[in-house]
C-alpha cells in the first residue's frame, strides 16, 4: 500500500490472509491498468468495487498480491470483458491466472487437493 502524506510518499506493508500472489507479467499489468482506466471513466461505482485489486497493478508491478475475496471479483470483471474491443492476449493470460488462483483457493478452503 502506498500512502500519500504531506511529507511525501510512504510505502506500508501489511498482510491479508488468505492472500494470493500472482506475479504478473509486465504486459498483463499494463493491460489490467488500461482496463482499470477505462472502467474509471465509464463506471465509477464499479471501479470503486475493484479499485484496491486494480491498484495492485500500479503499486506492485510484478509482485501483485490480492486478498482471497478480490480474486473472484477481478476474475468476473475480466470475464465480462472477453470479446470486447478492450480484450487482448495479456488479459487472456491474466484471466487464466485468476481462474487458476480461484480454483486453488476453493480447494484450500474445502481441503481437497488442487
Amino acid at each position: 500500500m502506498v500512502l500519500l502524506t504531506p511529507h511525501g510518499v510512504s510505502t506500508v506493508e501489511f498482510a491479508v490472509e488468505p492472500s494470493v500472489s500472482l506475479r504478473c507479467t509486465a504486459d498483463e499489468g499494463t493491460a489490467a491498468l488500461a482496463l482499470g482506466a477505462w472502467l474509471f471513466t465509464t463506471d465509477r461505482a464499479r471501479y470503486g468495487e475493484l479499485e484496491i485489486p486494480l491498484l495492485q497493478f500500479a503499486c506492485n508491478p510484478g509482485r501483485e498480491s490480492f486478498a482471497a475475496d478480490e480474486i473472484p471479483a477481478l476474475r468476473a470483471f475480466l470475464a465480462e470483458q472477453q470479446g470486447t474491443a478492450r480484450w487482448n492476449d495479456a488479459l487472456t493470460a491474466l484471466l487464466d491466472r485468476l481462474r487458476t488462483a480461484e480454483a486453488a483457493l476453493r480447494h484450500a478452503a474445502d481441503g481437497t487437493p488442487g
